[in-house]
C-alpha cells in the first residue's frame, strides 16, 4: 500500500488527490530506465510536500525501503491494484524482480 492517509480515513473523505499524486509518481519511478534511477526517485519521495500526509508515521514507509533494498539490482516489476482507492488510501502494490514464466513452479515465491 503506497499511501495510507489516516487523516483522510478519520475524516471519511473521498478526496484521493494525495493518493493519486503519489501513485502516479510511484508508477513513474517504477518505469525508470535503471534500478538506481528508480531507487533515487523513490527516495526523493520523502522530500515531497504531500509525503507526510501519505503516511501516519515514518516507520510506515519501511516496507518500501526494504523492497527497494532487496530489489536494488532488478529492473523488472509487476504492479497490482492500480487505481484502487478507498477513503484517501491507494492500494497500489508492486513486486520487483522477474516473475516466473507461466507453468513454472513458483516454489513459494511470488
Amino acid at each position: 500500500m503506497i499511501v495510507h492517509n489516516l487523516r483522510a480515513t478519520r475524516e471519511g473523505t473521498t478526496d484521493t488527490t494525495v493518493a493519486r499524486s503519489i501513485e502516479d509518481a510511484a508508477l513513474k519511478a517504477l518505469s525508470a530506465p535503471t534500478p538506481s534511477e528508480r531507487d533515487a526517485q523513490f527516495l526523493a519521495f520523502q522530500e515531497r510536500e504531500d509525503w507526510i500526509d501519505a503516511h501516519p508515521t515514518e516507520e510506515h514507509v519501511l516496507p518500501l525501503y526494504m523492497t527497494l533494498g532487496v530489489g536494488r539490482n532488478w529492473s523488472e516489476y509487476k504492479v497490482w491494484n492500480q487505481d484502487r482507492y478507498i477513503v484517501g488510501q491507494s492500494y497500489l502494490s508492486f513486486r520487483l524482480g522477474k516473475l516466473p514464466l507461466t507453468g513454472d513452479r513458483l516454489n513459494g515465491h511470488l
